[in-house]
C-alpha cells in the first residue's frame, strides 16, 4: 500500500471524550435528559445518528459544533500514542499520508500544528470543501483525482463504518481501527486493533 487516507477524530486523535462533553453541554443548556454512555455510543456510530436519536434542531446542532471547535474545552483533544509513530513510519517507507475528515480546516490544522504532525501529510480534505459527508466517496475521489493516486495502492482508514464505506464506495481499500477489540459486522478489508498493525501494509 502506498497511499493512506486517514480519518482524524477517533482514529489519529482521541477526540470523543471532548466531543461527548460538547454534546452533553448542549443538552444541559436545553434541559434534556441523557445518559453519558448512551451519548458517546451514539456519537461513535456517527453524528447524524446522534442528532436523530436526540431529535436535535438546527440551532442545537450548530451549538454543539461550536462547542466541539472550542479548543479550550476539557478534556483536551490529543493524538493517540501510536498516531505519530505510524505516520512517520509511512512517510519513511515511501508512503504518503492524507486526511479526510468532517472537521473544519481551522481546527484540524490547529491540532496538527500543536503536536507538530502537519508535516506528515501531503494534503487534507475537510468539511470546508463542501463534499457530501461519509459514507459518500466524494472527498476521497477528489484526493484520488487531484493527486493521481493508484486506487489499488490506496486505503481509507477510520474508526467507524462510515469511514470504511466511504473508501469502498470510492473503489479503494477500507481499514477499520477497533481499539476496544469488539467485533462487529464490517465491510472493511482490514481490521486493526492498534495503528501499529497498519505497518504490515507498507
Amino acid at each position: 500500500m502506498k497511499n493512506f487516507i486517514w480519518d482524524f477524530d477517533g482514529t489519529l486523535f482521541n477526540s470523543y471524550p471532548h466531543i461527548s462533553k460538547a454534546f452533553c453541554m448542549m443538552l444541559d443548556n436545553h434541559n434534556r435528559e441523557y445518559d453519558v454512555k448512551e451519548v458517546t455510543d451514539a456519537l461513535l456510530v456517527n453524528f447524524q445518528y446522534a442528532f436523530d436519536k436526540y431529535s436535535l434542531t438546527e440551532s442545537e446542532i450548530k451549538e454543539f459544533r461550536a462547542y466541539t471547535d472550542t479548543v479550550e474545552l476539557k478534556p483536551e483533544i490529543m493524538p493517540y500514542p501510536d498516531a505519530e509513530k505510524i505516520l512517520k513510519y509511512v512517510s519513511e517507507h515511501k508512503g504518503v499520508n492524507y486526511i479526510y475528515t468532517h472537521r473544519n480546516t481551522d481546527t484540524l490544522v490547529f491540532y496538527l500544528k500543536r503536536y507538530d504532525m502537519l508535516k506528515y501529510f501531503k494534503a487534507y480534505v475537510t468539511s470546508d470543501y463542501g463534499f457530501q459527508k461519509k459514507p459518500s466517496p466524494d472527498g476521497i475521489e477528489y484526493i484520488i483525482k487531484e493527486y493521481q493516486l493508484d486506487k489499488n495502492a490506496t486505503i481509507m482508514i477510520g474508526d467507524r463504518e462510515i469511514d470504511v464505506l466511504s473508501g469502498k464506495n470510492a473503489d479503494i481499500y477500507g481499514g477499520l481501527v477497533k481499539r476496544d477489540g469488539r467485533l462487529e459486522n464490517t465491510k472493511a478489508d482490514y481490521v486493526f486493533k492498534t495503528l501499529d498493525d497498519v505497518m504490515f501494509l507498507t
